[in-house]
């Protein structure tokens, strides 16, 4: 079907552009310009569902991917290889006609366009996606990480019942000795596995990987302070308090911050 060569239309590298900058929901935009210039209502509201639903799906697939994968994707891939698929789409679908326009010196709509349909698409693209990123359920690996950090958490909560427990009167060192072994020691061990655990987990994210490892260091100098303890209970001596000090003046350097 034909048109006047006096409408305006977006070209094929306008589309592209347009694609890049705003996503496919601009691709659908001009591409619905274009279809009800050829006089294809039905074609053209296809086109603007079309690009609003590859919007959707590229989101979702994001939303679903590990974030240290999503790390190691170069930021231009991702637009790259969907703007050069709906390129490809537009030529195969209206590339003579437009050629033909251009031919009879057809006009077609500027840069400026261009840009304002391309950031009119960016803006609503984004609105879409941290909508559909912030409804996404966790993945597995995020769901095993948190899990991991609550266990952290919990056992701590559990051991520093120990401090709570020597502070009271009449307790005897063969009391804390056995609290310590049958409780508080276990615990930190428990720690030090579901570091362990987390550190196994595939594609961290780099803030996560350097979560894992100060909680690691973290667990660790638990671990020495409750072996540090335990031999002031079986052997005394004020070095061994010293040593205790000297670890909690690193625990205190420990910076953590959990999901």
């Amino acid at each position: 079907m034909s048109q006047s060569s006096d409408q305006k239309l977006y070209n094929t590298t306008a589309v592209g552009v347009a694609t890049y900058l705003g996503g496919p929901l601009a691709a659908g935009v001009m591409v619905r310009n274009n279809f009800l210039k050829f006089g294809q209502p039905k074609q053209a509201k296809q086109a603007l569902w079309a690009g609003l639903g590859l919007t959707i799906v590229v989101f979702s697939l994001i939303a679903m991917m590990p974030p240290g994968l999503m790390e190691k994707i170069p930021n231009y891939l991702i637009p790259g290889i969907y703007t050069a698929g709906i390129v490809a789409w537009v030529r195969a679908q209206m590339g003579e006609r437009l050629a033909a326009h251009e031919s009879q010196n057809g006009e077609f709509y500027s840069g400026w366009k261009t840009f304002g349909v391309g950031l009119l698409g960016l803006v609503t693209t984004l609105i879409i996606g941290l909508s559909i990123i912030m409804l996404a359920p966790p993945t597995s690996g995020e769901v095993k990480l948190e899990a991991a950090w609550t266990r952290v958490v919990e056992n701590e909560t559990k051991a520093n019942e120990f401090y709570t427990l020597a502070n009271k009167e009449g307790v005897t060192d063969e009391e804390l000795l056995k609290n310590l072994d049958e409780t508080v020691i276990p615990l930190w061990d428990d720690s030090a596995q579901a570091v362990k655990e987390m550190e196994a987990l595939p594609w961290l994210d780099s803030d996560n990987v350097k979560k894992t490892a100060a909680l690691k260091g973290y667990v660790a100098l638990q671990q020495e302070k409750s072996a540090l303890v335990r031999r002031v209970l079986t052997e005394g001596g004020d070095g061994l308090k010293e040593q205790i000090e000297a670890v909690n003046k690193k625990l205190e350097g420990v910076v953590l911050d959990a999901k």
